[in-house]
């Protein structure tokens, strides 16, 4: 009991517990001081006050290091962080209840006690207040002498989020930096992005550029001492530095946390000789009569096979995780059969090739949003799904490690926010199956219809059970299937019923997880909202057509101008999405495009004229690894159109490399007996 453990003696023993350099649960310890330091009269208490400088000394190194490794990217022990954060705390509630702390010999202290003191009056702006080093920097930098009491009366967290959104998408589409930014600049919104933010367009300019300075200075010194305070630990609790932390992810700037995960990342990464896997995708494609010889062929599943035996560390290249060899394919990889082989496998994912995954309800249904998304099948529970599962979150880990990978995956949000560790709501259900989620509204307010509970059993005959998204039923307490919904419980049910559908993946989702986190540090994640999780690893489903013609050069002879050309450009804007992404696939390996320009990095697409004498009866030929197609002159729009719609669709084989590589694979014999 917290009143238990607030005794002096009990006390004193935590923190000569947290004085032993290898005691293994001092992070828990530290939490449990957090949660109690409220209740402590620290006046009244005796306490030992060099125990904490001599926490400080424990830290003092990791400072140091921290100090050292600026702008390199790593993170220190979770334990380290946690008796940083308790310091910092009893400091604070020293200097409330009038008693001078000790002189600390860190040097980030006064920094860290300011981004503490920040994130509370953020998170809770009613009971705590914005520190004074804060205003006073962000006064200076809003070029403001002084700020009325009620400026942020009717602010909110939401406020600052769509802030903070605003300045990411302004800094992508510019290139940037959100730190580099001056806050007289938010004085007016920007008109092609300003009607996105209706609620910051009624905000008075002075109170926007404010509240934007306040929001730098907290990324700055996020960023400055970003590996000693990130512990990400105590959940999504308000108690610890961590979990405020956490809680702010959607004011954290984009370009300060992925910029801190890629220097993580390239920190971690291996510079050992990619390994070379043999996939056959003829294989597998004559197994489709076959069930289970579609599962056991799948490109999936070869990929699984000889990747799986590696130690996540050997994948954790900057460029592509594997070399690929497509068997009976003259091709040779300098990254579009490597891309090409994952946009197969994220195919077989979305499909009835493996039972990992199923079309989510409103897509069966043909009702509501996000038809085309895919949820983790509940009754893939078996060690070799979860082991297939951990490998799906490995490749979602390569994404965020290489450029080379993406995967056009189609997840809904309450797979997202189980990998950033983001709460679940009732409203998730309406994302996945609205079906449900409408039954169950209409059940909760069966009152406002004339039922009473003695008409209600007249009407509803359901029990406490609940059908999942794979058609399974399950119970929602023991017995449930005898026992009936009833007027008085009917709420209990529907609370029930919601909680069951949103933990129905939860098993598939943690496999997923521990896959993830094999590749790129957990605490990492959980500066991200999910939807930025999803970008950064999925993109964005259609191909801006205007943007891959801004990263778009012509080769030698070929002008923007020249009627194919025109031609071309055109076939492209009248594709459905679903087209663009077969023709990114056709002519780079991938079905989505980067989704920034720090991603672009120099890569362009190329497009060449294909010479010949009669150019209407040829189709385009994409050469996948170097992102570049050859185009005839066609004679029409509607030639130019058809061509390479039939290519994009029927063309998916890369067999035309003439390098020594290539020809072996070639010649390799797919047959099965040759594979057994």
């Amino acid at each position: 009991a917290p009143h238990d453990l607030a005794q002096p003696a009990v006390l004193g023993n935590l923190l000569r517990y947290l004085q032993h350099g290898r005691a293994p649960h001092k992070e828990r310890v530290c939490h449990v001081l957090l949660q109690i330091l409220p209740k402590l009269e620290l006046n009244e208490s005796r306490f030992d006050w060099n125990a904490f400088q001599s926490l400080e000394r424990q830290i003092a190194w990791h400072e140091v290091l921290a100090q050292q490794q600026q702008g390199g990217g790593f993170l220190l022990p979770c334990s380290s962080q946690s008796m940083l954060d308790l310091l910092v705390e009893v400091r604070e509630h020293m200097q409330l209840a009038g008693i001078t702390s000790w002189d600390s010999s860190l040097h980030c202290m006064d920094d860290v006690a300011e981004l503490s003191g920040l994130s509370k009056w953020l998170l809770q702006p009613t009971q705590y207040a914005c520190p004074p080093t804060t205003m006073g920097n962000a006064l200076r930098a809003a070029n403001m002498q002084d700020a009325s009491s009620n400026l942020f009366d009717n602010w909110s967290l939401e406020l600052d989020e769509q802030l903070v959104e605003y300045v990411d998408r302004n800094v992508q589409n510019g290139g940037s930096s959100s730190l580099n930014l001056r806050a007289p600049q938010l004085s007016a919104l920007r008109e092609e992005v300003a009607p996105a933010f209706p609620s910051l367009a009624t905000i008075q300019p002075a109170a926007r550029c404010l509240r934007f300075a306040i929001l730098q200075r907290f990324n700055q010194l996020l960023l400055k001492h970003l590996p000693l305070v990130h512990t990400a630990s105590g959940g999504r609790q308000a108690h610890t530095l961590g979990g405020r932390l956490s809680l702010l992810r959607g004011v954290v700037f984009f370009d300060v946390k992925h910029g801190f995960l890629q220097q993580t990342l390239a920190g971690t990464a291996t510079d050992a000789d990619a390994p070379s896997v043999l996939l056959n995708r003829l294989r597998a494609a004559k197994q489709r009569d076959d069930p289970q010889a579609q599962v056991e062929n799948s490109v999936f599943a070869q990929l699984y096979e000889q990747l799986g035996r590696l130690k996540p560390q050997a994948l954790c290249r900057q460029d592509k995780a594997c070399r690929v060899n497509f068997v009976g394919e003259a091709a040779d990889d300098h990254g579009g059969p490597y891309r090409e082989a994952i946009a197969h496998i994220c195919a077989e994912l979305q499909s009835d090739t493996l039972p990992l995954f199923i079309r989510c309800p409103n897509g069966v249904h043909a009702m509501g949003s996000n038809r085309d998304a895919y949820l983790p099948n509940p009754s893939a529970f078996s060690t070799q799904h979860t082991g297939w599962f951990c490998f799906v979150g490995q490749l979602l880990g390569l994404t965020l490690r290489q450029r080379e990978t993406q995967l056009s995956l189609s997840l809904p949000s309450v797979v997202w926010k189980q990998l950033v560790d983001e709460p679940l709501c009732g409203e998730e259900l309406h994302g996945f199956d609205e079906t449900c989620w409408r039954s169950l509204q209409k059940l909760r307010m069966i009152d406002q219809e004339g039922v009473d509970a003695d008409t209600f059993t007249e009407v509803i005959f359901e029990t406490f059970t609940t059908q999942l998204s794979d058609g399974s039923q399950v119970e929602l307490w023991p017995n449930g299937a005898c026992c009936t919904v009833t007027f008085d419980n009917r709420i209990e049910y529907c609370e029930l019923v919601v909680q069951a559908r949103l933990q129905e993946s939860q098993r598939q989702c943690d496999a997923i997880l521990q896959g993830l986190s094999y590749m790129v540090p957990q605490r990492l994640l959980s500066l991200f909202t999910w939807r930025q999780l999803e970008l950064l690893t999925c993109g964005v489903a259609d191909v801006d057509v205007d943007k891959l013609r801004a990263h778009t050069k012509y080769g030698v002879g070929v002008s923007p101008s020249q009627r194919h050309v025109r031609y071309f450009w055109c076939a492209l804007r009248r594709f459905t999405p679903e087209q663009r992404s077969l023709f990114l696939r056709f002519v780079w390996g991938r079905s989505r495009l980067p989704i920034s320009a720090v991603d672009w990095a120099d890569t362009k697409f190329t497009l060449h004229t294909k010479q010949s004498a009669r150019p209407d009866s040829h189709y385009p030929v994409a050469h996948t690894c170097f992102f570049s197609l050859e185009l005839p002159v066609y004679s029409s729009a509607t030639i130019c159109h058809d061509r390479l719609a039939y290519a994009i669709t029927h063309c998916q084989a890369i067999d035309i490399d003439t390098t020594t590589g290539a020809r072996e694979n070639r010649d390799l014999d797919w047959s099965d007996d040759a594979n057994h």
